[in-house]
């Protein structure tokens, strides 16, 4: 039965501070000195750490850590054994091993807080042997100055990674993902607050913008087509379809059986509410992508959905044509006027939106447009003539589709 934790006199303590000079020395320190006649084991560890921290000797500074390194050194009797115990893997266990006595079998065992069974941070070290399952407790020593840095660093490095996880969930919750749809036949230069890219005539570009109030603003070379105020909301998806051109839908695609409903693909390629709508704002789970082909439905429930975002290939044009097949005249006209005042520049593609506006029959709709554009840009000329084109009730459009 191990021995190491009797009482002990000074002389023997002084043996087992490894005798000779070196331990002569230790002794000199009133804190080492004043523990040891005191026969108390751990203030005599806490002593010569104490004393190793204000040692500037490297060779001193080696001779305190051989001693201290020996744990059953300063074995303090037993009182009880500790607690061990985890609800739900929260909890004390007993973890590693070390300062083994091949003699009686014994060694020295950490018990530590774990969360769902990682040890985190240390407790105290008990001089044990192995009984059956279990352990067998003879004495208490002090937990070695190695295992409490390895606490320390899995407390630190569990905190750093919660920090970053925090850190990203506060980025991406702060910020939202921002898709710009050009269907024009011209490139944009768009602004959202701070954040500035480009798109390309029938294209598409992504940023991820600050939750807030923003200004948005679309230009073509050096004419501004739109702008307005806008809310972003931080952790949703946002779509800039400019001009409301583009035919971008909003699906919610339902999964009764986990597997893709057989009519997915034909709501996808429906007009929705976007048409004609500059901003949208939701926590869409697909972007411009197909819907999964299953899905996993939550147990106890009997269905799962999927928002989908979606835009359809192809220009202003097609939109406008889509608008008129699901007769909606005014909605057509509206877009084709604004695509009009966008590229008035471009005669072919005034022309071409003028021909959709007649083909609506709603060119009072696309009339007021071209007035708010002349209100907001008076004297343009390009502008004034589009308009004396809409007011000229008997004159026919050429349909440029």
């Amino acid at each position: 039965m191990p021995d190491t934790y009797r009482p002990r006199t000074r002389e023997e303590w002084r043996q087992l501070l490894g005798g000779g000079t070196a331990a002569d020395e230790m002794l000199l320190d009133a804190a080492v000195a004043a523990a040891v006649d005191r026969d108390d084991p751990f203030a005599v560890h806490r002593a010569l750490r104490g004393l190793r921290r204000r040692t500037q000797s490297g060779s001193a500074r080696a001779e305190i850590d051989a001693v201290l390194d020996r744990s059953r050194v300063f074995a303090r009797p037993l009182q009880k054994a500790p607690g061990l115990g985890r609800l739900n893997g929260i909890g004390t266990g007993m973890y590693g091993s070390a300062d083994y006595d091949a003699e009686d079998d014994t060694y020295v065992k950490t018990r530590w807080f774990s969360v769902v069974f990682v040890p985190l941070i240390p407790l105290d070290a008990w001089l044990v042997r192995d009984s059956g399952r279990g352990w067998q407790f003879f004495a208490q020593v002090p937990v070695r100055a190695g295992t409490q840095r390895t606490g320390v660093r899995i407390v630190a490095c569990i905190a750093l990674a919660i920090a970053v996880y925090a850190g990203v969930a506060a980025y991406h919750g702060g910020t939202s993902r921002v898709h710009v749809v050009n269907a024009l036949d011209v490139p944009l230069h768009v602004t959202i607050g701070s954040d500035e890219l480009d798109v390309e005539p029938q294209g598409r570009a992504t940023c991820r913008v600050a939750a807030g109030s923003r200004h948005v603003v679309a230009r073509a070379g050096d004419r501004t087509l739109e702008e307005f105020d806008v809310d972003v909301d931080g952790g949703r998806i946002g779509l800039y379809n400019v001009l409301g051109a583009a035919q971008a839908v909003g699906v919610t695609v339902p999964y009764s059986s986990s597997k893709l409903p057989s009519d997915a693909a034909e709501s996808l390629e429906r007009v929705d509410e976007f048409a004609l709508h500059t901003w949208v704002s939701e926590p869409f789970d697909v972007e411009f992508e197909e819907p999964p082909s299953s899905v996993e439905i939550p147990r106890g429930q009997s269905f799962a959905t999927r928002r989908v975002l979606h835009a359809r290939d192809g220009g202003w044009a097609d939109t406008v044509e889509a608008l008129l097949e699901v007769e909606r005249g005014d909605d057509a006209a509206v877009l084709a006027a604004r695509v009009a005042c966008a590229e008035r520049e471009h005669a072919d593609a005034v022309e071409r939106a003028l021909g959709y506006v007649a083909a609506s029959g709603a060119r009072t709709a696309a009339l007021e447009v071209v007035r708010a554009q002349l209100r907001a840009a008076p004297g343009d000329a390009a502008l004034e003539r589009i308009a004396s084109r809409l007011e000229q009730p008997d004159a026919e459009a050429d349909d440029g589709r």
